[in-house]
């Protein structure tokens, strides 16, 4: 990673003008070593320059949790991508199935790390409004029905797999009779 900085650094240094191929290039770095912090740096530096994220610029990033184990900063991301609003030409981040199973697994990669039940429960509460969400094409997490089709995902095992695995946690361990019912009440529905 720190040799990929030194290059761009040079680069720059040389008078050259990054553009996105460089970013992109940076971004797969801090994906490669699960450097998420130095990720959104470099979100925020290529907004700097005036380059506006592209879709590979966001997956990168989003990687960047992935191997990290970060979803707090995942949501960050996805947040930022969103919402991303820029002056001039750019292409808006509209998810794609691939964007969505790739935030899930950040939250699967790290309920692994965690034994704490509080820490679990939550994840499992952002895989369940993730599928929530996503069933109802939330747009204030970027789904649209024009991009986002919810039986690709019931016929996806993986990203069903993990959502009945949180429904039937917190219909076990959730804070509150009514969490636990609802959470029932989705599995239910999935099986």
């Amino acid at each position: 990673l720190r040799r990929v900085f030194l290059v761009f650094n040079e680069m720059r240094s040389a008078g050259a003008t990054p553009d996105h191929a460089c970013y992109n290039s940076l971004l797969r770095a801090c994906a490669l070593s699960g450097d998420a912090t130095k990720a959104m740096d470099v979100l925020e530096r290529m907004s700097d320059d005036g380059l506006s994220p592209n879709r590979r610029s966001w997956r990168e990033a989003l990687r960047s949790t992935q191997r990290a184990k970060q979803s707090d900063m995942a949501d960050s991301i996805w947040d930022m991508a969103v919402n991303y609003k820029a002056k001039g030409d750019y292409i808006p981040f509209i998810p794609h199935s691939s964007d969505i199973e790739l935030l899930l697994s950040v939250y699967v990669a790290e309920l692994t790390t965690t034994s704490s039940h509080m820490e679990r429960n939550a994840l499992h509460r952002r895989v369940m409004a993730l599928y929530e969400d996503l069933k109802e094409c939330n747009p204030d997490r970027g789904f649209s029905y024009d991009s986002i089709r919810i039986d690709e995902f019931e016929r996806n095992q993986y990203f069903m797999l993990a959502v009945l695995r949180a429904c039937v946690s917190l219909e076990y361990h959730g804070e509150s009779e009514d969490e636990r019912e609802h959470s029932k009440a989705i599995a239910c529905d999935i099986a």
